[in-house]
This record gives C-alpha cells, sequence and structure tokens, in this order.
C-alpha cells in the first residue's frame, strides 16, 4: 500500500487516490488533452466539451501532487447532452497541483472527484436522479418476452467503446451484440456476447457495458430483472 506523511500531524496516511486504480470514471471536459496539468485552486473553472470514460491505470500523491495515468475506453453518451472531442487518445495523463500540507486525504480524493466522476455522479451532473445501489450479480430476471405487461428498462448512460487496436489499423467495422441482465440496481450484469465482431471490438465493448446505467424495467409498477439484448455498433468515421 503507497503512504503519505501528513505533515501537520506527524502521521503516515493511506494514498489517497490507490482506491481509485482500476476504477472505471468519466473525466471530465478535457478528454482530448494528451498531457494536462491543473492547480487545485482553478478546477472548480476547468472548461472543455469533451468527456470521456476512462480506466485508471496508475495514481499516486507526493510532494502536494495528484498524478494519474489514464486509459481513454469510450465516449459517454446521454439524450440532449453534446459531447465532442477533437481526437481520441488511448492513454494520457491528469496532474492536479498546489495541494497544501494540511490536505486531508479525503479532500484530495475529493479535490481528483471534481474532473472524475462515477457513472451514477456523471447522470446527477447532468439532472438525472440515480440512486440505485448495486444489485446482486445473479439476479433471478424475467423474458423481454414474457406475457406479462413489461414497462422495458429505460436507457439513461451509454459508452460508446474505442476501436481495438488491430480493427483500427485494418479499418475493420462491426456489429457485437450482446444478451445481458439489466437489474433492478439499473446495471448491467452476465453479458455474454451473442453476434461477435472479432478484432478485439468484442472486449472494448465488454469493458464498457459496466458503466451503462438505465431506468429499471418495471412488472405492475415494481422493479424488475429482465433479459435484454445490446447491440453496439463500431464506425470508423
Amino acid at each position: 500500500m503507497s503512504l503519505l506523511v501528513s505533515a501537520s500531524l506527524g502521521q503516515t496516511l493511506p494514498d489517497p487516490l490507490q482506491p481509485l486504480v482500476g476504477q472505471k470514471l468519466i473525466l471530465l471536459h478535457l478528454g482530448d488533452l494528451t498531457e494536462t496539468s491543473i492547480k487545485k485552486r482553478d478546477l472548480a473553472t476547468v472548461e472543455g466539451n469533451c468527456d470521456v470514460a476512462v480506466l485508471v491505470r496508475k495514481a499516486s500523491f507526493d510532494k502536494g501532487k495528484a498524478r494519474l495515468d489514464l486509459e481513454d475506453i469510450g465516449t459517454p453518451s446521454i439524450a440532449g447532452v453534446q459531447n465532442e472531442c477533437r481526437k481520441i487518445q488511448i492513454g494520457f495523463s491528469l496532474e492536479i497541483t498546489d495541494f497544501a500540507p494540511k490536505d486531508t486525504p479525503d479532500s484530495v480524493s475529493a479535490s481528483v472527484g471534481q474532473l472524475l466522476l462515477t457513472p451514477e455522479q456523471y447522470l446527477v451532473a447532468h439532472g438525472i436522479a440515480f440512486d440505485l445501489q448495486p444489485g446482486p450479480e445473479h439476479e433471478k430476471a424475467i423474458s423481454a418476452k414474457s406475457p406479462a405487461k413489461v414497462d422495458p428498462p429505460k436507457l439513461l448512460l451509454s459508452i460508446d467503446p474505442r476501436f481495438s487496436e488491430e480493427a483500427r489499423r485494418e479499418k475493420y467495422q462491426g456489429v457485437v451484440t450482446f444478451r445481458v441482465i439489466v437489474g433492478t440496481d439499473g446495471r448491467v450484469h452476465n453479458a455474454q456476447v451473442s453476434f461477435a465482431a472479432g478484432r478485439g471490438l468484442d472486449e472494448h465493448a465488454l469493458k464498457v457495458l459496466s458503466m451503462w446505467r438505465f431506468e429499471p424495467a418495471h412488472k405492475s409498477g415494481e422493479p424488475v430483472a429482465i433479459y435484454v439484448s445490446l447491440e453496439i455498433n463500431f464506425h470508423l468515421h
């Protein structure tokens, strides 16, 4: 475990950024910049039109500086929200500087959290309430063809995945179809490829499905888990 030292208390504390490693989050504004350095005091005024879904590869905090190495895994999409990225990065870094010795691990995490949001926080930031907690992975689900009247799930947030390097190099396009369960928690569970595209596209699509969010299906007014088919199209622009 990485540690940091609090100058004010003389205590050794856990590195506040280590829990972010391995998480899939949404980076606000800055997705088309290769390397970005921002002062802590400027976080609230950061502007940009490119939000991207990222996988946090590395994170460290040292000498008042937070540094995160990020992998761009896709573009978030919400109905009615404009998201314009001039270019796509495979990997890039984010640096936040000028933290004070008195800043606690919680305050450091909160500062970084102004730019890196969970899918739930991203929805709320766009005026869409989502407070469902993660449910069981193996929830009993009904068929979308159930004879009983079921209101289908409503897509709130999707992530358009990046092309694999192999597919991009070969200018290969394709469609991946998944059979999934949309749980009562509004999340995707048990995703299974029912129609593969190959060239690494299936894996790239699967990487972002855990970030999709739905309003759950309802039966007789109660939320239910349901099997649905999700199709992801890979098209070169």
